[in-house]
């Protein structure tokens, strides 16, 4: 009887860890290259809306081919003073983010910087190797950290994950490695964590006031969309605290960037007064802490 009983508790065991493995390790080792990074030149933008069709937020992206590398830039600027979970900041967020790739569409640095009325935060990393070696100073504290750049083929911001995606079928799949400009905001801590993508199948939207036949992608918190060139039109991406929010592909209003621009460095001016570089980050770091790498 004691034998019998042994043996069933094992082999639930053995089904159970059979399972657990199939569904949450096996994915990741079977992941595969991730789609082509070669974004067009050009210049483009997004609309962010909340659940319920408020407008939030617009996202401006730059991408500037040169000789040997390309960058990628954008800045994201965000009405979140009124939404929950964000009571330590009023007014407006920005977020500015660079990503320079090298002629082999591999991530040679990257950089974020965050900019609120509370808090000024930047995020920064460079590729040596194997392994990206990275900053973030937020706010008086500065952090040093490390993880395997063969871990996380590409690098996202979870406000926005995805922004080209070139060469994609059904079925593929890949790792993605995300960092979260709020968590700065509640938590005053650096939190990247890596996801799997899937594309799962093909799906008609609506955009722009006509059907697009799609690809569908999914990661976890996040659905996105993009056409047959590669372009992502739309992403509906859930926040932590705040709900859902609806990222849209709409025309580049150049005007309205330019006044972004303009609000960014003045709040910058009058957080690092008179005479300071109105594209600096703030205050110079008090104190350093160092961290375990980042697996």
């Amino acid at each position: 009887m004691n034998r019998a009983l042994g043996t069933l508790v094992t082999l639930t065991w053995l089904f159970a860890m059979g399972a657990l493995i199939h569904r949450d390790i096996l994915p990741f080792w079977q992941a595969q290259d991730p789609p082509s990074q070669n974004i067009p030149p050009g210049q483009f933008q997004v609309s962010i809306h909340s659940r319920h069709g408020r407008r939030i937020g617009t996202t401006w992206v730059t991408t500037t081919p040169v000789a040997s590398y390309t960058l990628v830039a954008s800045t994201t600027r965000l009405d979140v003073g009124a939404l929950s979970g964000l009571s330590t900041m009023a007014g407006e967020l920005f977020v500015e983010t660079e990503l320079t790739y090298a002629a082999d569409d591999t991530l040679d640095e990257f950089s974020l910087k965050l900019d609120s009325g509370a808090l000024s935060a930047i995020v920064s990393g460079a590729r040596y190797g194997r392994e990206y070696a990275c900053t973030a100073t937020i706010g008086p504290v500065t952090r040093t950290l490390s993880f395997d750049g063969e871990l996380s083929s590409l690098l996202g911001d979870s406000l926005r994950p995805f922004t080209y995606l070139e060469g994609l079928h059904v079925g593929q799949s890949w790792r993605l490695r995300l960092i979260d400009p709020l968590e700065l905001l509640r938590s005053q801590s650096l939190d990247f964590t890596t996801q799997l993508v899937r594309v799962t199948r093909r799906e008609t939207i609506q955009h722009a006031g006509r059907a697009v036949e799609c690809l569908r992608i999914e990661t976890d918190g996040t659905v996105a969309w993009a056409d047959d060139d590669g372009r992502v039109l739309r992403q509906e991406v859930r926040i932590p605290f705040l709900g859902k929010w609806v990222i849209s592909a709409e025309p580049f209003d150049e005007a309205s960037y330019n006044r972004a621009e303009t609000v960014l460095d003045r709040l910058r001016s009058e957080k690092n007064g008179p005479g300071a570089s109105p594209r600096g980050v703030g205050s110079q770091s008090r104190s350093v802490v160092r961290d375990d790498p980042v697996n």
